[in-house]
């Protein structure tokens, strides 16, 4: 009796082991097919950042002492170390025209003129509060897969004459002025090792409902010889969402203002929109779908 319970014991011992040795099997294969799914996804994911990179501004690099140089001379330029542009601002310009010092002290004397005259040297969040609550523009928490800034406009909630236009061209400037306070925040913060944030922003026109009550042209104008003449280069892409057919006579006028920066604007839908953000980020940054959207937008 004694020897057929040992017996037993040991075919017990042997099923466990048995199934501790399928679980571990079955435990290997889900970490394999883990491992390979994560590397998948994380080549679909690069595949998507590059085919973004393909479709944006392509800005070329400078060297650091380059930069530095000509930023020395460009602060010694009359006038530009007194106006409103900061260093980030006075370097941006040198990028802009390829580090002409010349070219770039002209561009930055209208943009100091530019501010003085339109009372935007400090344009405060309390100037712009109330056309800010509306939602109409704002820039989002969520960055872009390739981590720029993002300006999103609903333009259903801009309605012509709703607003002062001066008071929405305040609004404008106040975030983009933001988009590069974070970007120049972010930048300086950083370890050596970590890659910088992009200098640049995407703007996202959100066109869902659209109508001829919110064919802003003259905002329009304003925006295009802003990011033109004040902002260069600073808006890298430019998404038109959904945009329903009454929009068709508003681009025939927009476009040629733009010239051969109309290639950086694109006409998507909303799926090809999302295609920009992470997947954790889409809801947000445009509504889940339900009826609060407008909220979580």
């Amino acid at each position: 009796g004694g020897s057929g319970g040992g017996s037993g014991g040991s075919a017990v011992v042997e099923v466990e082991v048995k199934e501790m040795g399928e679980e571990m099997e079955v435990k290997e294969e889900e970490e394999v097919k883990g491992g390979e799914k994560a590397i998948a996804n994380a080549a679909k994911l690069e595949s998507t950042r590059e085919m973004l990179r393909e479709r944006g501004l392509k800005l070329p690099s400078y060297a650091a002492a380059d930069l530095r140089a000509g930023l020395a001379k460009l602060k010694a330029v009359e006038g530009v170390a007194d106006g409103h542009a900061d260093d980030n601002t006075l370097v941006w310009f040198l990028k802009d025209c390829a580090l002409d010092v010349t070219e770039a002290a002209e561009k930055v004397a209208k943009y100091n003129a530019w501010r003085v005259e339109n009372d935007y040297l400090d344009v405060t969040f309390a100037s712009v509060e109330a056309e800010y609550g509306t939602g109409k523009a704002l820039l989002l928490d969520a960055q872009d897969l390739l981590g720029r800034q993002v300006v999103s406009v609903t333009l259903t909630k801009h309605v012509i004459g709703e607003y002062p236009l001066s008071d929405t061209k305040c609004l404008t400037v106040h975030l983009l002025d933001e988009g590069l306070e974070r970007i120049h925040a972010a930048n300086a913060g950083a370890a050596e090792s970590e890659p910088e944030m992009p200098e640049t922003v995407l703007a996202m026109f959100d066109l869902r409902g659209f109508g001829m009550a919110n064919a802003d042209i003259d905002f329009l104008k304003f925006f295009i010889r802003c990011i033109f003449s004040y902002f260069p280069k600073r808006v890298s892409q430019v998404l038109l969402v959904d945009a329903p057919f009454v929009f068709r006579p508003v681009w025939v006028v927009v476009k040629p203002m733009l010239g051969k920066y109309s290639g950086l604007v694109r006409f998507v839908s909303l799926a090809e929109a999302k295609e920009y953000f992470a997947a954790e980020d889409t809801a947000r940054v445009f509504g889940s779908g339900t009826k609060d959207d407008d909220d979580e937008y």
